[in-house]
């Protein structure tokens, strides 16, 4: 996909001497010599023994071969991780069951001013390793899924989980599995908005400082004298306030 075509693209414009395998469970068209290998179907998980293999989201790490990978030396890592192994530009992140592709988009727009881009990434907009070294953006708004966040917890600059309902289980081998993966989103996180209308994350903001809070069902005043933050936004008579 196009977020495996930027970490090759990064790697082979920033070093040398690298050969890159390419491991597929289904055949893709080929059209590139960048690959010394190629490896499909059956063979494509079979004697791994690459230095590291970005895997996309969706292939799940605790299997044998790659937890025999793993054993024998190989690091499992993905674009997003290895973006924030090496970014240098902050990261407003979103993860959630529902609404997080809303909200990062609108967040990048309201975040973008006339000569500084503040572009969506990760699961919409731009892969995030295409904004490594880059000139232009100035901060990124990442959308992130629990695929993605079962595997790290990232350092981020703001973090949100729009909401929590019972999802991806067919993937997931548990609720409580999906759960924690959302939860990593904001371990690390420098500063964090937590959403009052929803349970899970009521639940949880009692773990950490909350930067910013925001309901569209609790009115200013009761939320000030109920919980402690620096921001807090609240719908008032048809208007969005901040702080009353």
């Amino acid at each position: 996909g196009s977020s495996i075509s930027a970490v090759l693209d990064f790697l082979k414009r920033n070093f040398s001497g690298i050969s890159f395998t390419l491991r597929s469970d289904f055949q893709i068209p080929q059209g590139t010599n960048d690959f010394s290998r190629v490896l499909f179907g059956s063979e494509a998980r079979q004697s791994i023994s690459e230095d590291i293999l970005f895997l996309s989201p969706s292939v799940r790490r605790d299997t044998p071969e790659f937890k025999t990978a793993a054993e024998h030396g190989t690091i499992l890592s993905s674009d997003v991780e290895f973006f924030f192994e090496m970014k240098d530009i902050p990261v407003f992140a979103v993860t959630g069951s529902d609404g997080k592709s809303t909200t990062a988009t609108l967040a990048s727009l309201m975040l973008t001013a006339d000569s500084k881009p503040f572009p969506a990434s990760a699961n919409i907009g731009l892969p995030m390793t295409s904004l490594l070294g880059s000139s232009d953006a100035v901060g990124t708004v990442a959308e992130l899924s629990s695929f993605q966040l079962m595997n790290f917890s990232p350092r981020v600059e703001r973090a949100l989980i729009t909401n929590f309902t019972e999802n991806h289980l067919d993937w997931h081998s548990s609720i409580e599995e999906y759960a924690s993966a959302k939860e990593n989103l904001i371990t690390n996180a420098e500063k964090r908005i937590f959403n009052l209308d929803c349970d899970f994350n009521r639940k949880i903001m009692g773990k950490y400082p909350a930067y910013a809070l925001y309901s569209a069902k609790i009115p200013y005043d009761v939320m000030q004298k109920s919980y402690n933050a620096e921001h807090y936004f609240s719908l008032e008579n048809g208007y969005v306030s901040k702080n009353g």
